[in-house]
């Protein structure tokens, strides 16, 4: 006999015999109880499972890892305020030369300026509640007038907020007041709020225990970012990189409500960026560009040179979406076009000196209980 022949054999009875076990263990799963049934199972392929849904901390989790590892801080003191731009960071910063820098130095960072930060007490957000339900204004002036107008559009109710960047709970006060589910305040230096209705954490307790929300408001608070202004990190990329932190914050479908100052493009070290042609697109890259309020924004966003000034700051709606190849270009073309006839005129209210005035276009109304600090 062939020894090729013999092992055919082998290999037949062997395959003979595995199909009379099957055969048999199949008998006596379908004739046996339930218990057994349930002991002998098929293994599922893994795609044929689906997958848990991810919680909002999971989600966020996920995303900040994947932000994080292209996120690199450089120098950082949180004492103390840079006067001047690092001559290596100077290109990066002006994207290549293409965006001016104008100095104006201030220093809100340490212990000293710690201890000037206001306690979010329950009878101050009350107060400041009242006046919201009003339509009232705080210091950002039109700013706050454009937002009333934008959150009768994109309503809050029943929303989970976060507020990014405070400095008095003006902000939290209205979400409030548009019956959001919940407003919490992210800011880099802890603030203490007594209302039940206002949490606040500093930007590292966010990271050690993150979570999303359906809404984020950021009002004059991203152009800052990377100056060193508020002890923050020295990082050229730092407003670009929030916007795209942002991303993790806010559920997928969710909105942003945003403004910046909008004029020629500039760093105004250290005090904050403006944003034009140049740098407003790299903001917006990763969110789908819904809608613009602010008066005279075509003036603006075409070159206005208003110097160092930060006054126009128009509000911004921005989905947690993808746009589509050069969609927000065109609704910021659609806006320049509409605005194009009007005229921002800054003051638009009362100087008294360099660093108070009357945030109200009507001049009658400007009395010493009007008049405020100027925000920068």
């Amino acid at each position: 006999m062939k020894v090729g022949a013999g092992r055919k054999r082998r290999t037949g009875a062997i395959a003979v015999g595995a199909a009379l076990l099957l055969f048999g263990i199949l008998h006596l799963v379908r004739h046996s109880g339930p218990s057994l049934q349930a002991a002998v199972t098929v293994p599922m392929p893994p795609e044929a499972i689906a997958p848990r849904p991810l919680t909002d901390r999971e989600r966020a989790q996920r995303c900040l890892n994947r932000w994080g590892a292209d996120h690199r801080d450089y120098y950082s003191n949180p004492e103390t305020c840079p006067e001047t731009m690092p001559e290596d960071l100077h290109d990066r910063y002006t994207m290549g030369g293409k965006i001016r820098v104008v100095p104006m130095y201030k220093c809100q960072s340490g212990a000293k300026y710690a201890a000037k930060r206001l306690d979010y007490t329950v009878d101050l957000v009350e107060d400041l509640l009242r006046r919201a339900r009003g339509r009232g204004w705080e210091k950002y002036g039109m700013t706050d007038e454009w937002l009333h107008t934008a959150l009768d559009a994109y309503s809050l109710s029943g929303k989970d907020v976060v507020v990014m960047g405070s400095q008095t709970p003006w902000y939290e006060s209205v979400v409030l007041s548009r019956d959001a589910k919940s407003s919490t305040t992210i800011d880099f230096q802890a603030i203490k709020s007594y209302h039940p209705n206002v949490t606040t954490l500093t930007l590292a307790e966010y990271d050690q225990a993150p979570r999303q929300f359906d809404v984020a408001i950021s009002i004059s608070s991203f152009e800052h970012d990377g100056l060193g202004r508020y002890g923050d990190p020295i990082r050229p990329e730092s407003d670009i990189e929030a916007m795209k932190k942002m991303k993790c914050l806010v559920r997928p479908g969710g909105f942003m409500v945003l403004s910046l100052p909008i004029g020629l493009d500039t760093v105004v070290w250290n005090m904050h960026r403006v944003y034009g042609r140049v740098r407003l697109p790299e903001m917006l890259r990763h969110w789908k560009l819904l809608d613009v309020f602010g008066y005279g924004f075509g003036e603006r966003y075409n070159g206005h040179d208003g110097g160092r000034e930060a006054e126009y700051q128009p509000i911004f709606i921005l989905e947690n979406a993808e746009p589509t190849t050069g969609a927000n270009d065109a609704v910021l073309e659609q806006y320049c076009e509409r605005s194009k006839s009007e005229r921002f005129v800054f003051p638009f209210g009362k100087h008294v000196d360099t660093d108070n005035i009357c945030y109200n276009p009507d001049q009658a109304q400007c009395g010493p209980e009007q008049i405020k600090p100027r925000f920068w």
